[in-house]
């Protein structure tokens, strides 16, 4: 069902995905950029003199700006021929990555909206279709749910998994290690080590996850259908006086999708201290084993600094592909739902109709 709404848009979902793997290949040479400026700028002071070094600090209340802008204009003069270069690539690497990023998040938005809007229609036109006996065995809030809840829950998540936590997490975590692996193999044994330990954990997270948040979705849905029948029946409710009775099941169905909120809660925070005690780890392990190699010679100062930067690539690219892949375990039951609906057993000509209204 998804492939067959995404394939009338398969151009705009190929250059999505091209324009978020440049992104994402421009965003990771900046390390390697700040690195090399870094280690140009020490090699400069470790140069410098006592007599040409220019002060250290410089009061604000007894300086001028033309005594300012003298200074710069003299520490750009005394600048190494390779510094001006290694800023401008610097800078090059800023402003590509940001329109990179516009980029790819307008396109998968496009991408999203169009495929959220064919979803929506054929919902739509297979509800209609749908015998009298389909909807004796369906309460109507459960089917208009179906239609707005979960049709905006699968395009936000197919959004987000194209455009920022999804694809973009797997790039990053690929090249990364990529990098790594080849500027120093030894500092890798670090990134190698850590990277399966969370995947493993993030495996069960994942997994519960996604089994809460299809707990609470039918929840939710049991109340809206539930609120739904009564709503449309509220006379009845009040010809016979079940106002009470009807307002404390209402009440039992709300504390119900509380209780599962609660713990959704919870693992949410266990999942917060994790991952981020992970990020801790994973950057004092390959600052404790870089900076041996630093002190021993093998390893640059700029080099330790761009492999930190990578590192927080890799564990927080981790963690948002797990959480991206959470989000795919929630719609699974809004997709189990959408495809009952989908399932050609009484619809007529729906393939003819599943690209109508595309502009």
């Amino acid at each position: 069902m998804t492939w067959s709404l995404l394939a009338p848009d398969l151009a705009l979902l190929c250059l999505t995905i091209t324009t978020l793997v440049l992104s994402v290949l421009v965003t990771l040479c900046f390390p390697l950029a700040l690195g090399e400026l870094f280690d140009i700028i020490r090699r400069q002071l470790t140069g410098l003199s006592a007599a040409n070094a220019l002060p250290a600090v410089l009061p604000m209340w007894s300086t001028t700006l033309p005594t300012y802008v003298s200074l710069v204009k003299a520490a750009i003069s005394t600048a190494p021929p390779d510094f001006h270069p290694t800023l401008i690539k610097l800078c090059g690497c800023l402003v590509l990555s940001s329109v990179g990023n516009a980029a790819s998040a307008y396109l998968a938005s496009l991408l999203g909206e169009r495929f959220g809007k064919r979803l929506r229609q054929g919902t739509m036109r297979r509800l209609v279709r749908k015998s009298q006996q389909f909807y004796d065995g369906h309460p109507r809030g459960e089917l208009v749910s179906r239609l707005n809840s979960d049709c905006a829950a699968v395009q936000t998540t197919l959004t987000d998994f194209l455009g920022q936590r999804g694809v973009r997490s797997v790039v990053e975590i690929l090249f990364s290690l990529i990098i790594i692996t080849v500027k120093n193999p030894l500092s890798a044994l670090i990134s190698f080590t850590v990277t399966p330990a969370i995947t493993l954990a993030m495996r069960g997270i994942v997994k519960r996850s996604a089994g809460l948040t299809v707990a609470r979705q039918e929840a939710a849905a049991a109340n809206i259908a539930y609120a739904t029948e009564r709503i449309a029946n509220v006379q009845t409710v009040q010809l016979f006086g079940q106002e009470g009775r009807e307002g404390r099941a209402y009440a039992g169905y709300c504390e119900r999708e509380y209780g599962i909120a609660k713990e959704m809660a919870w693992f949410q925070g266990l999942v917060e201290g994790a991952g981020r005690f992970a990020v801790n780890m994973g950057a004092l392990s390959l600052l404790a084993i870089g900076g041996v190699l630093v002190l021993g010679g093998r390893m640059e100062v700029g080099t330790l600094l761009a492999f930190q930067v990578y590192n927080f690539f890799l564990t927080i690219g981790l963690g948002s592909l797990s959480a991206s892949l959470g989000d795919l375990g929630k719609v699974s039951g809004s997709l189990s739902r959408l495809e009952e609906v989908f399932r050609a057993d009484d619809d007529e000509d729906d393939g003819r109709e599943d690209g109508d209204g595309d502009g």
